[in-house]
């Protein structure tokens, strides 16, 4: 009879697993003693949702573990029967009760696989790094507040995490991440209070399914550690996130994924996004995703075809994919604010459906062009400057990229030939309204149907007998724009009589030539000068220009602090305030007076440090290239200092030169004038304005200084930014 109940027993046992179907071994990157369904035939996507392990398939649970409390706040112990002697996996099952904490010996059960305290009062998760054979974590309906990036860590076996009704607020970068290359193949915090999430907590290797479905009105999604993907590195393995039932201030953008591009998604993504009850922000962000393949658009969103517009209210209550295969008149108005150098009276955009920045500064009593322009996402600027004041259309540095220009309405009556020139041909401009009386010679380059000028009275003279040549050339023929010669009847300059001012196109021609010759001569000297006298003072404007935050990895520091080590004033200032004040913010500083490692070579570790940083922060004082010279110890002293603050100093600046990723800070700690800086590149720092002054920005000095570094690192991780090294090559870095 007893023989016939065992093979009754393991007969049952075979249905079961043949109702389940079979199951292979199946290894994903490094984790092992997975087994996955035979019908996924070792698909990818197929296995992260359907495996498990030998000990389920094999029901090797043999004990169930239990809980006594040890006092009346909620704390307790876990005990197993005295009956039960052998086992190798355990369960923890404790549901709907008053535990407030983790148990205090929890740890003396490394057998543990599956732990579920639903429906408790438990606050945080100390305690549960010791578990390393854990597989299931489950706690639902708790009081969970905040989950560290340092929680689940040691968990190299946790392959589901539930956490859904809790009162999470929020989740450090990089909390589901697990050493040893593991993965959480399901994560469950839905219904919580998250106002934001970090990229690094979905962006995962592996996953079947993420969900924060049901958590705050307006959800951000966010890039705390300037995460950026790594080459060939495919994320996801076909898993599903869901943001069901959340909102967001706006749609993604490429860099809260790490990537430059959405155009880059579909190497990098192997996952699925839904949403559903989501109001859509259609802005620059949703512009730019669409312009890519919305082939795999429809695999990344999920039911995308049903996202309705709220905002902007020109958009709101339409479908998105009929504004963008039906109604491309509408993708103009899909854009992104830009508040950071916008003019002053103004509205900056991104539009790229159009591929440019947009600034409108139109009706705002302004005088003069704006000086500077925002950059943006487009390569390109559309400046609208219609109905003000302006008399002069003088050169800017923006020019060379306007798209347009509108200028309309505006009293201008000069347009300088180097603002002519700086236009590029193909840009439209509109002038309409103004008062101009003759034309720049170099609008001859450019095609007259570019140009709307209204009505120009002209007073003709020789020198624009061109004019007539040029309108005459292109068959010019527009209803808005005419230029009369007012002087010769009034008629049309095209067929104005010029004969009544005795013109000699020989001589005419002669002058046109000598002053080209004249003004290229010019130029040329303007640039040797420019080379010889003034070529620092260009550099520095130059890289002024080109100095955007950028999201670079591959350095091990976030700035060097370079100084006059000898100043007791200047290194209690830099290790005290300066060094404080911002590693207490995240960032990693290397101090050589602090941190150079006894006995290794000084002058091959300092290289070495400084290469491996990504800001140079220069304390500018008058001992910093000039040692004092009171007498002979402290000349010594002095000098032997002063080799080493100028020997950083020529290393940083050959690196500052050859890698416009860095950025080099000076404060002027002494208040140096130009004339007391020996040396020639820092006092063009200084004529320029590229410096911070010690004495008169003391009280928000340490913010300047901040707002100056590129990275930004709140959390440690083994690679917290994911970014592999970047090896810069800096020429004669070792001459």
């Amino acid at each position: 009879m007893h023989s016939v109940l065992i093979i009754f027993v393991w007969l049952a046992a075979d249905l079961v697993l043949e109702s389940e179907g079979n199951y292979s071994p199946w290894r994903l990157d490094n984790m092992t003693g997975l087994y996955c369904q035979d019908s996924c035939d070792q698909d990818k996507k197929c296995c992260s949702c359907k495996n498990k392990r030998a000990w389920q398939l094999e029901d090797r649970i043999e004990a169930d573990l239990h809980i006594r409390y040890t006092d009346i706040r909620g704390s307790s112990v876990v005990y197993i029967h005295s009956d039960v002697s052998d086992y190798n996996h355990t369960r923890l099952d404790y549901i709907n009760e008053r535990l407030r904490k983790i148990p205090s010996n929890i740890c003396d059960f490394p057998t543990i696989v599956e732990l579920v305290l639903d429906n408790n009062e438990i606050e945080n998760l100390d305690g549960l790094s010791c578990l390393s054979n854990l597989d299931t974590l489950s706690l639902n309906h708790n009081n969970l507040e905040i989950i560290r990036n340092t929680t689940f860590r040691s968990l190299s076996s946790l392959r589901s995490l539930f956490l859904k009704n809790n009162k999470i607020v929020d989740i450090e970068p990089n909390s589901f991440k697990l050493c040893c290359g593991q993965s959480i193949l399901n994560i469950d915090v839905s219904n919580n209070k998250l106002d934001s999430v970090d990229v690094t907590n979905f962006v995962l290797k592996a996953f079947c399914e993420i969900s924060y479905s049901n958590n705050t009105d307006m959800l951000d999604i966010k890039n705390e550690l300037n995460f950026t993907l790594k080459p060939e590195e495919v994320y996801g393995s076909g898993g599903r996130i869901n943001f069901e039932k959340c909102s967001f201030s706006s749609f993604f953008n490429c860099s809260d994924f790490g990537l430059d591009s959405w155009s880059d998604m579909f190497k990098h993504f192997d996952v699925s996004v839904a949403f559903t009850s989501f109001k859509l922000t259609c802005d620059c962000n949703i512009a730019e995703l669409f312009a890519g393949d919305t082939g795999f658009l429809g695999k990344f969103l999920e039911e995308y075809s049903g996202y309705v517009c709220e905002q902007p209210p020109e958009l709101n209550g339409t479908k998105l994919t009929d504004n963008f295969l039906e109604h491309p008149e509408k993708h103009d108005l899909m854009v992104c604010n830009i508040t950071e150098s916008c003019p002053q009276k103004c509205r900056c955009y991104n539009q790229p459906s159009q591929d440019r920045v947009v600034v409108d500064c139109q009706n705002q009593n302004l005088t003069t062009m704006p000086q500077f322009l925002p950059w943006g996402n487009g390569d390109k600027w559309r400046l609208l400057l219609a109905g003000n004041n302006i008399q002069k259309i003088e050169d800017r540095y923006y020019l060379s990229r306007i798209a347009e220009l509108d200028l309309s309405e505006n009293p201008v009556y000069y347009i300088s030939e180097s603002a002519a020139f700086a236009l590029p041909r193909e840009a439209q401009i509109n002038i309409i309204g103004n008062k101009l009386t003759s034309l720049p010679r170099p609008f001859q380059n450019r095609d007259p149907s570019t140009l709307s000028l209204g009505r120009v009275l002209i007073t003709c003279s020789c020198e624009d007998v061109w004019l007539q040549s040029w309108l005459s050339y292109h068959s010019y023929e527009d209803n808005e724009t005419s230029y009369i010669c007012q002087n010769l009847g009034g008629s049309e300059i095209t067929v104005a009589d010029f004969s009544s001012l005795h013109c000699s196109s020989d001589s005419s021609n002669l002058v046109i030539i000598l002053v080209s010759l004249i003004g290229l001569l010019a130029t040329i000297i303007s640039v040797i000068v420019c080379r010889l006298f003034f070529f620092p003072e260009v550099y520095v404007l130059y890289r002024r220009k080109l100095r955007r935050v950028r999201k670079s990895c591959g350095f091990d520091y976030d700035a060097y602090i370079s100084f006059y080590e000898e100043d007791t004033l200047q290194r209690k200032w830099i290790i005290g305030s300066l060094a404080g004040h911002l590693e207490s913010r995240g960032y990693s500083l290397f101090i050589p007076v602090r941190d150079t490692d006894p006995g290794v070579s000084r002058q091959d570790y300092l290289r070495s440090q400084i290469q491996r940083s990504k800001n140079f922060i220069i304390i500018l004082s008058e001992k910093y290239f000039n040692p004092p010279k009171n007498c002979q110890t402290n000349e010594t002293m002095g000098q032997s200092q002063n080799l080493w603050s100028e020997f950083e100093f020529n290393i940083i600046w050959k690196i500052y030169r050859s890698d416009i990723r860095r950025n080099l800070i000076i404060v002027n700690f002494d208040s140096l004038s130009a004339s007391e800086i020996s040396h020639r590149w820092v006092k063009a720092f200084c004529r320029v304005g590229e410096i911070e002054d010690f004495t008169e920005r003391r009280g928000s000095l340490l913010n300047a200084i901040e707002r100056q570094l590129y990275t930004h690192k709140k959390y440690d991780d083994d690679n917290s930014t994911g970014c592999d090294r970047d090896n810069v090559t800096v020429t004669d870095l070792h001459r």
